[in-house]
């Protein structure tokens, strides 16, 4: 029998939380987001962190915008960068690169 290429992912021990609503890790005794406001939190740290609005807007290459992220999550992070190409492209109007999100 030959050796696998691959390591199967191990399916996390993970429970949905009430009151607040949070996915809470067991195996590391932690949230998966702020239990006050997931999307405060990816805008703090993802988005402004990483200064992704000010580089999309300056971003005048015909390229595409590429984004690698090496975790997806609950997938948060991607919805408010969705949120924040959409309103360049309204702003920009259809001349506005292409974004790519890994």
């Amino acid at each position: 029998m030959s050796t696998p290429y691959f390591t199967p992912l191990i399916t996390p021990d993970v429970t949905l939380a009430h009151d607040p609503l949070r996915l809470v890790s067991h195996d590391f005794d932690d949230i998966y987001f702020s239990a006050d406001s997931g999307l405060d939190e990816t805008e703090l740290v993802f988005i402004q962190g990483n200064r992704l609005a000010e580089r999309m807007g300056a971003h005048k290459s015909v390229r595409p915008f590429v984004i690698a992220e090496t975790g997806f999550g609950t997938g948060l992070n991607f919805l408010a960068v969705l949120r924040a190409w959409r309103k360049l492209r309204d702003d920009e109007g259809s001349n506005a690169p292409r974004l790519h999100f890994i």
